[in-house]
């Protein structure tokens, strides 16, 4: 109860607040589900982008944890799969093959990521018909396309 001379505010949200968190809402959900909603990477260069993404977490993963991380292509299931977390998917109309310098993990090429920053260089290749993808991961930072 307000007292004389005090104006009374009402209790709740405005039907303008609840609409602007709904919309932010519903902004953040797409954003982060994208692949989720379109059935997940199309095109070569979203399935790159996709293992690029997963790469870099498990160098900042191995940074941030002091110990190292691998990144291996887990043939039954079509994906990469990060030791420290995190997939990426293969469709089916991809051909993904992982060259590595170091050896099996869990009877797979595996590239490895140190806690210093460093990797342990490998390549991963992309196919479909006739459009082809090379990803060379090397060293510090690098992970370089070729065509």
């Amino acid at each position: 109860m307000s007292s004389p001379g005090e104006t009374a505010r009402p209790n709740g949200y405005s039907l303008l607040e609840i609409l602007i968190v709904l919309v932010v809402l519903g902004l953040v959900t797409t954003t982060l589900s994208w692949d989720t909603f379109r059935g997940g990477p199309e095109t070569l260069d979203d399935v790159a982008e996709q293992i690029e993404r997963l790469a870099n977490t498990q160098r900042l993963l191995a940074l941030q944890n002091g110990a190292p991380t691998r990144l291996y292509r887990a043939d039954k299931t079509r994906h990469f799969v990060g030791t420290s977390g995190g997939t990426a998917t293969i469709p089916d109309h991809v051909k993904a093959e992982l060259f590595a310098s170091v050896p099996p993990h869990e009877n797979a090429p595996a590239l490895v990521f140190l806690p210093d920053g460093q990797m342990l260089g490998g390549t991963i290749r992309l196919s479909r018909g006739e459009s082809r993808r090379t990803l060379v991961l090397t060293g510090e930072t690098g992970i370089s396309h070729a065509q």
